[in-house]
């Protein structure tokens, strides 16, 4: 499952790009969580607090931290994460070609050019976690699951568990 952050302080555009978003893992059979943010300072919270997602749907011009501001932020963390602009300017084009930024969508072209964005990333977020697994062993067997499942590892007294995104405790 791939974790997918979208953050702009416009709720009425936030719901437009989950309810994409949504539509376009439906409709390819992805399995994704999207968690929305419509405060640019929540966002960066959670940031500092080392929580990474996969993915990054971002506004640009937002009270509190920019879209740039919290991109920075994000790449400082993990240099693996992908980030989308999302925004109404086109100015900010050039910053987002050197900047490591995935790819940069104008809103007024959103519903058309955000389906086949999302092609690539998720084209891309395969390659990249495609045939990468925790293989661990217990007295009794085997477990094997993909990083991208891993939502975080814990120790509970001499064991180590890997808690997955849909729940379980291995």
């Amino acid at each position: 499952m791939f974790r997918i952050a979208l953050c702009d302080d416009d709720k009425e555009i936030l719901e437009l790009v989950r309810e994409n978003v949504a539509a376009y893992c439906t409709q390819k059979e992805i399995q994704a969580e999207l968690i929305t943010f419509d405060d640019s300072d929540l966002l960066a919270d959670v940031i500092e607090r080392k929580h990474i997602y996969d993915a990054y749907i971002l506004d640009i011009e937002m009270q509190d931290y920019s879209g740039i501001e919290l991109a920075a932020m994000i790449k400082e963390r993990s240099a693996l994460a992908y980030i989308i602009l999302l925004t109404a300017y086109s100015n900010y084009a050039v910053y987002a070609c050197g900047r490591g930024i995935f790819r940069y969508v104008l809103k007024e072209t959103m519903e058309s050019e955000l389906p086949r964005v999302l092609d690539s990333l998720f084209e891309t977020l395969e390659q990249v976690n495609n045939n990468k697994y925790y293989i661990v062993q217990n007295q009794r067997r085997y477990l094997k699951f993909l990083h991208r499942d891993v939502v975080y590892i814990c120790r509970e007294q001499k064991n180590v568990k890997f808690v997955l995104a849909d729940g379980k405790k291995c």
